[in-house]
């Protein structure tokens, strides 16, 4: 699964600077056409076909990220009931993601099928979902992810950890 968020954000930052933000920026505010500009337009312009490298790095992130999800979820429910418990918090991360992962599918196989009503307001509940994940980190099982990573580096600005210890 964490190769599958790499690939992703990868994407997704793709399509943000090529399509949103990036070389419209370029081309209509610097006023900057063909290279630099050319390549982010052409890559981050949607909808792309299938062919394109970052549609390929999207499927294949997506699929691994479903696998990766298969694989949690089959593990969390095989846990043994007398040596852990779990509440609706445990599982709260795992169906955000899944929601995720489902809608982020399910809005391009629409896309692909030509039916906008149902692709728009999928798109619309994957992006609610995605906005869920990021906005409720701090709070979700993922915030140990910064918690830890922001105690680590203080750690190591104020020299309580050698460099050579960390782990």
């Amino acid at each position: 699964m964490f190769y599958a968020f790499i690939a992703l954000m990868i994407v997704t930052g793709t399509v943000a600077a090529g399509h949103w933000g990036g070389a419209w920026f370029l081309e209509h505010v610097l006023g900057l056409e063909g290279g630099f500009a050319g390549l982010l337009a052409f890559l981050g312009h949607t909808p792309m076909p299938l062919w394109s490298p970052v549609k390929l790095l999207a499927n294949v992130g997506a699929f691994a990220l479903i696998y990766g999800l298969m694989k949690l979820t089959s593990r969390r429910t095989a846990l043994d009931a007398a040596k852990s418990t779990s509440n609706w918090y445990d599982w709260y991360l795992l169906t955000v993601i899944w929601g995720i992962a489902l809608t982020g599918l399910g809005s391009e196989v629409f896309r692909l099928l030509g039916q906008p009503v149902l692709a728009y307001p999928t798109y619309y509940l994957h992006l609610i979902l995605v906005f869920m994940l990021l906005a409720y980190l701090p709070w979700s099982k993922l915030g140990h992810v910064v918690y830890r990573t922001v105690a680590l580096a203080y750690a190591r600005k104020i020299g309580r950890l050698p460099m050579g210890e960390l782990k």
